[in-house]
């Protein structure tokens, strides 16, 4: 209002250490420009962003190259993609927004069939359905999956 910006920080844990926020602390704020109503998607995307810089790593490329392309951008946001534990590739995705959303996982390399796994990636928690190339996975609002993608 009037070119100010008021910030505050509240915090009360109760789980698992109702202790957790006894003494001193230090918080930081970034204040980034919102046209129109607030999206908390977004929102999380650019802290992410900032807490976890983009790393350039040196390769020999032939035009652009991505391992795989997840669906919507900017609604679903993929926290880790890596070789599993047990084989095949591991993506970890979380929905940001209270709202439900399907991501669709399209890889570059053929998948031949996908599964939900333990977030440390020892437990089976289901089939995921894999059609024409694409991996759809439903997510419930706030809620993160693991994917074990089978080759």
């Amino acid at each position: 209002r009037d070119g100010w910006v008021s910030l505050s920080l509240a915090k009360r844990p109760v789980y698992p250490n109702p202790r957790t926020d006894e003494g001193g602390a230090e918080a930081v704020f970034h204040v980034a420009p919102v046209r129109g109503g607030l999206d908390p998607a977004w929102a999380l995307r650019v802290a992410l962003e900032r807490w976890s810089p983009l790393r350039l790593v040196r390769a020999r490329l032939e035009g652009e190259a991505s391992l795989a392309r997840v669906e919507p951008e900017g609604r679903v946001m993929v926290s880790a993609f890596k070789r599993g534990e047990g084989g095949g590739w591991v993506v970890r995705l979380f929905n940001p927004a209270p709202e439900p959303v399907e991501a669709v996982i399209e890889p570059l390399f053929r998948v031949s069939a996908a599964e939900e796994v333990t977030i440390d990636e020892t437990g089976r928690l289901g089939a995921v359905e894999v059609e024409g190339g694409a991996v759809r996975v439903p997510l419930r609002g706030f809620e993160v999956k693991t994917v074990r993608l089978l080759t």
